[in-house]
């Protein structure tokens, strides 16, 4: 719980005012994706935290060929590329080792 709330003030800009209320919904918030849920893995079920669930589900109707899955996937993935660019250097390092194989 302290995590969660070092990472809502962090966010925040600097001299930023928020009500306690709002924070107490950002914690909420971050309490209910980090909640860990069952989720079928092949064969067997195993626990992953609601955020990452919902990833992966996202990634897979993408995969299926769900246009508004596509769309949010690629916003989410643009979005990530560009706050962190060493992350999208790996990308595309993996994009083209995949390629070559």
């Amino acid at each position: 719980m302290a995590d969660k709330r070092r990472i809502v003030k962090e966010s925040r800009s600097p001299g930023s005012s928020v009500s306690g209320a709002a924070k107490k919904y950002e914690i909420g918030i971050l309490d209910e994706a980090c909640r860990t849920i069952p989720v079928r893995y092949g064969d067997r079920s195993i626990t992953v935290p609601m955020a990452q669930a919902i990833i992966r589900s996202l990634a897979v109707n993408t995969a299926k060929g769900q246009h508004r899955s596509q769309r949010l996937l690629a916003k989410l993935l643009l979005s990530t590329e560009r706050a962190s660019p060493a992350l999208d250097d790996a990308c595309h390092a993996t994009a083209i080792t995949y390629n070559t194989e």
